[in-house]
Order: C-alpha cells, then structure tokens, then sequence
C-alpha cells in the first residue's frame, strides 16, 4: 500500500448576517465601510456582497472583511486554501 497524501482538515466557516457592518481589508478600496447586502452560499464564489457606504458593491470573502469597530481589524474568517 502506497501512503495518502495528506489531508488538511476541512474549517469550519461561519457566515455572518445580512445588514452587518463592515470595513473591506483588501482590494482597491482598503478600509471603506459598509453593509453585507447579501451572503451567497455557493462555494465557488466570494460569500459576501457588500454595499459600501459611497454606493459602490464589493465582492468578498470573510478574509478580505473585519467587523467595522473591531480594534485590531481581524478578519472575520480565516484565509482557507490559498
């Protein structure tokens, strides 16, 4: 028998509500605040759709958002598979 490849295992994600407050890490707008409009459970896309508060919409995943009032800024899920 030829050994498996190792397996990281799976993490488990929670998705955060609609009308929640954020603040996007990454992409062009850094540090821009706004609503989750949306939470798309397919996994082949970004999860959230947020509404910024100058009207623009941003796609993203727990990992490029923090909770707007979070000190330190963390990001709202881990980075996973990247």
């Amino acid at each position: 028998m030829s050994a498996s490849p190792r397996r990281t295992p799976p993490v488990e994600v929670r998705l955060v509500a609609e009308g929640t407050r954020v603040v996007v890490l990454v992409g062009g707008a850094p540090g821009v605040a706004g609503i989750i409009s949306a939470v798309r459970p397919q996994t082949n896309l970004r999860s959230y759709v947020v509404t910024c508060d100058d009207g623009k919409v941003v796609f993203a995943s727990g990992c490029d958002l923090a909770r707007e009032g979070d000190a330190g800024a963390s990001p709202i899920a881990p980075r996973v598979g990247r």
